[in-house]
């Protein structure tokens, strides 16, 4: 062979070799600042279940039409494990439809893989409390040959296509009961590296990140390709500290950042003031959220009713860069008015009291069991929101029965579980 055809095929070896460094320096160089994007749950749709179980492309049509309107060209998703295993040709097939829909208006979404946030499993039933993807008894070594099935199909139907922006592997891991469970915080993270490592390896062209709790990027700040902010803050200044906290983690590993929630003026972030810091401080962004829907976070956040009127024309204007009165404000006598509330607070006695009563409805079986269970054991983590004081009376009870259910679970008894839970579900719904 000709030494001139040997060093030909010895140079485009070296390209191949060195195809994923150029692939990771292009992402750690590129300047996401363009992004002006919106969470998004669409308007019908209270858990990220009902999203695809209950798919309503006239729906998502509208509603991205709305988000072209405000000047948005991304949004962020949730995708739900558990559509995907009940029905993976469907599931699969809605996500691309909604591409299609988003691609149209000129929206590049960002795909959240899983979700840990409130640490309550799904089920079919799942209505009133956003729920987790896959669940907190679902993230340990014993999922991840099913897990791996759901990531390596999303890899091979989308991690080449155009349409998609970004990966969100896990949004806020923290977020979840387990992480005060022992070692649960280290399983926890053990499953996001898992994840983000086994999404690097099918090499999509779209970079791969994590959203983040706050700013808490440390376990995962040598995997990602962009960190990731969450911030709530009540004031510019703290809002503007948690951005030069992740700027700096961001410059220590030269990766760019963004920040993928921020924004609820019931909380006391108004969009006003974080629409201002976000264009003096030039980072790509998501605002929370899109929609006036039906999930437990439309009093505290959202822009636009799903019939096209706004709920703020001053803060669409701000968000949008056009003036107020082109927006329609729709009368809070028949809408879903701001309640501004303590930080972090969500109206938790209705939403258990909700859950409750639907629980009530249906003995524990196989299909709702994960979700009933994890609802209990949430009970710790969710004492941070308010627990209401009736709930909290029964906090021995629910120990003690919790314990019983874990024990005939592991002795294989599944229907003295399911019939532990039942008892416990009743004498925690009394009338109060």
């Amino acid at each position: 062979m000709p030494d001139g055809f040997s060093l030909f095929l010895f140079l485009i070896l070296l390209v191949i070799l060195d195809a994923p460094a150029a692939a990771q320096e292009q992402i750690s160089t590129t300047d996401f600042s363009f992004i002006h994007g919106a969470d998004y749950v669409p308007s019908y749709a209270k858990t990220s279940v009902q999203y695809w179980s209950d798919f309503r492309p006239a729906v998502f049509e509208k509603e991205m039409s709305y988000g072209q309107e405000l000047g948005f060209n991304s949004v962020r998703i949730w995708l739900q494990y558990w559509s995907y295993e009940h029905d993976p040709s469907g599931f699969l097939n809605h996500v691309d439809e909604f591409l299609t829909i988003a691609s149209k208006h000129g929206i590049r979404p960002m795909l959240v893989i899983f979700d840990s946030c409130f640490g309550i499993s799904p089920s079919a039933e799942s209505a009133e409390q956003w729920v987790a993807s896959p669940g907190p008894d679902h993230m340990g070594e014993d999922f991840y040959p099913a897990g791996d099935r759901y990531v390596r199909t999303l890899m091979e139907r989308f991690g080449k296509d155009q349409r998609v922006l970004m990966w969100d592997v896990m949004n806020e891991p923290e977020s979840t009961w387990l992480v005060g469970a022992p070692g649960g915080k280290k399983l926890v993270y053990d499953f996001v590296r898992h994840y983000i490592r086994y999404t690097h390896s099918f090499n999509p062209i779209q970079p791969v990140t994590m959203g983040a709790n706050d700013t808490h990027n440390d376990e995962v700040v040598n995997d990602v390709d962009v960190l990731s902010l969450h911030s709530y803050q009540l004031t510019p200044e703290q809002f503007r500290k948690d951005i030069e906290k992740t700027r700096g983690d961001a410059a220590r590993v030269h990766k760019p950042f963004i920040i993928t929630e921020c924004a609820a003026p019931g909380w006391g972030m108004d969009y006003d003031w974080t629409m201002k810091v976000l264009r003096e401080e030039k980072i790509g962004y998501y605002v929370w959220q899109l929609m006036v829907g039906s999930d437990q976070f439309r009093e505290v956040g959202g822009l636009v009713y799903p019939d096209g009127r706004v709920r703020d024309p001053d803060s669409v204007a701000v968000v949008s860069g056009k003036p107020a009165q082109l927006f329609t404000k729709k009368p809070d006598d028949q809408g879903i008015p701001i309640e501004h509330q303590p930080r972090g607070h969500i109206d938790w006695q209705h939403l258990y009291w909700l859950t409750l009563q639907r629980f009530k409805q249906t003995p524990t079986n196989s299909e709702n069991f994960s979700e009933r269970s994890t609802y209990f054991q949430s009970f710790v983590f969710m004492k941070q929101f308010a627990v209401p004081i009736w709930l909290a009376q029964y906090q021995p009870q629910i120990d003690q029965s919790m314990q019983q259910v874990h024990l005939e679970m592991t002795s294989g008894k599944e229907p003295q579980a399911f019939a532990e839970l039942d008892r416990l579900i009743a004498s925690v719904s009394r009338p109060h």
